[in-house]
């Protein structure tokens, strides 16, 4: 009777003992579950942020492309308008005495006219613009309207405040980014012809003082200018020496 109580005592042990064992090896499966599930979900919460840093960037990138389409597209239409009346900007700017006054001047009127031109087109204007520039088919006209209440007046002598503001100093870098552009232009491009309707910069005999090839232009002019007069000079005097020598043998 012991014996057969003795044994059914180590058989409720030994079958303790096994579901204790399942029940070990449940739990430890259902922890690697989870650690597995938790290392998924880091990956894809790694791959979902590494996603929306990219769209960042693009959307950074668009961005800027757009503001750079825009300070452009209101740089050209800027130039133009103020090609049209270029007698009466420079007699603005010459009412000023000094050439520091006349520069600031300038730079006051330019960037003015390409900050009202900001405040009135938008991302998608600019777009349209410089698709209508580059198939030919723009016309300024269309935009006039944007210069409606814009007077060169108000930069004449007396009225203007000398100071640049930061704003007008940051439209002025995208101006000379943009005038650098130009310039890199091969002159035989189709922008070429953009460039030279609108440039506002002085020339003698029809030649930019800013392009260098113009400049050697200019100075082989005068080069052989000079040459040409020497020799005038030289033939002009010749008849004469040939008559003192004709009267110096007479004697």
């Amino acid at each position: 009777m012991k014996l057969l109580v003795l044994i059914l005592i180590a058989c409720l042990v030994i079958a303790q003992a096994q579901e204790d064992l399942k029940q070990k090896e449940t739990t430890q499966q259902e922890s690697e579950n989870l650690k597995d599930e938790i290392n998924a979900s880091n990956v894809a919460e790694g791959k979902s942020k590494s996603r929306t840093k990219e769209e960042i960037i693009k959307e950074r990138d668009t961005l800027q492309t757009l503001l750079k389409t825009l300070n452009y597209s209101c740089i050209v239409l800027a130039r133009m308008q103020l090609s049209r009346y270029k007698s009466e900007l420079m007699k603005v700017i010459e009412s000023h005495q000094t050439k520091q006054e006349q520069s600031i001047v300038w730079k006051k009127i330019y960037t003015s006219y390409v900050s009202q031109c900001q405040k009135s087109i938008t991302y998608d204007d600019s777009v349209k613009i410089f698709s209508q520039i580059q198939s030919k088919e723009f016309k300024f006209d269309d935009y006039r309207f944007i210069y409606d209440n814009m007077s060169l007046e108000d930069y004449s002598n007396d009225k203007v405040d000398m100071h640049i503001t930061q704003a007008e100093e940051k439209i002025w870098q995208y101006i000379q980014d943009f005038e650098k552009a130009m310039d890199s232009k091969d002159e035989e491009d189709d922008d070429s012809t953009l460039k030279r309707n609108f440039d506002l910069e002085p020339k003698v005999f029809g030649f930019s003082l800013k392009s260098v090839k113009s400049l050697q232009y200019i100075m082989f002019f005068l080069f052989v200018s000079f040459i040409l007069f020497l020799g005038y000079i030289a033939f002009k005097k010749l008849p004469k020496q040939y008559e003192d020598q004709k009267k110096k043998r007479r004697n």
